[in-house]
């Protein structure tokens, strides 16, 4: 299949796994599918870490992955074929949906040659959205030092929003932020606004300012200064002030942003 252009695999039950007896060891040599630009794969990930140890697409635009949920998320494979791909290191903008059962991340690039990394995670538990995405970005994602713009939403015209829990440890939102230090602009949608907030409040000055390094404008979702103000990320306005790497508020709305 050396000239192939698109794959798809796909299982329909997370009852569908390979046996770990039977598992092939990792080759010495892989095939290289020069042609390779298009590939989607639905199942568990351990099947999807089995073909990529056997092949390199150095020339892949478009990789969509569909998981089912696993406590241990460790795809290895999944970095070293993400790293070895030309078009998927370019990435400049990121995108984390969370919704009811499901969580989301797409990674762009609008160019001349649409590219585009997009992995899903299907989990009915909110906290483990938290701690899966965060998992798979240290872990299993290689970093990507082009990427300048992150958002973030916890709402969707076609999904319920998830059910958050009320007791989730606050730093499982820091640690999903942690991979992004060169990210230069932030969308928040007005939940993970708050969420975010309860949790820089629980932190140190010094490990506050430390959050997205490169920051530079916050954009929240409907801000108003009679309701959701500045104040509500006052702590790390406040911070970065201090350490000479100040941050801008903005609102986030149909009409554009609206400085603050």
């Amino acid at each position: 299949m050396s000239r192939l252009e698109s794959l798809h695999i796909e299982f329909q039950s997370p009852r569908s796994r390979p046996d770990p007896d039977n598992r092939r060891p990792t080759p010495l040599t892989r095939h290289v599918l020069h042609f390779l630009v298009w590939w989607e794969f639905k199942g568990v990930h351990e099947y999807l870490e089995d073909v990529m140890a056997w092949i390199d697409a150095p020339h892949l635009s478009e990789l969509s992955t569909f998981f089912f949920m696993d406590l241990d998320f460790h795809v290895p494979q999944l970095h070293r074929f993400i790293g070895h791909s030309e078009e998927l290191k370019k990435l400049k903008r990121a995108s984390i949906a969370f919704t009811q059962g499901y969580v989301t991340v797409t990674l762009a690039q609008f160019t001349v040659n649409f590219v585009q990394l997009l992995l899903q995670i299907r989990c009915q538990e909110s906290d483990w959205l938290l701690s899966t995405m965060a998992q798979v970005f240290h872990s299993s994602l290689p970093p990507f030092s082009s990427l300048e713009e992150l958002v973030i939403n916890d709402k969707s015209p076609d999904h319920q929003q998830p059910h958050w829990k009320d007791d989730m440890e606050s730093t499982q939102w820091l640690e999903l932020l942690d991979p992004f230090a060169t990210v230069k602009d932030l969308y928040l949608s007005k939940g993970v606004a708050l969420r975010l907030e309860h949790a820089l409040q629980e932190l140190d000055w010094e490990r506050v300012a430390e959050v997205l390094p490169a920051l530079q404008n916050i954009f929240v979702e409907d801000l108003e200064p009679s309701g959701l103000d500045q104040a509500d990320l006052g702590k790390l306005v406040a911070a970065r002030q201090l350490s000479s790497h100040p941050v801008a508020i903005h609102r986030w709305g149909p009409e554009g942003s609206l400085h603050l």
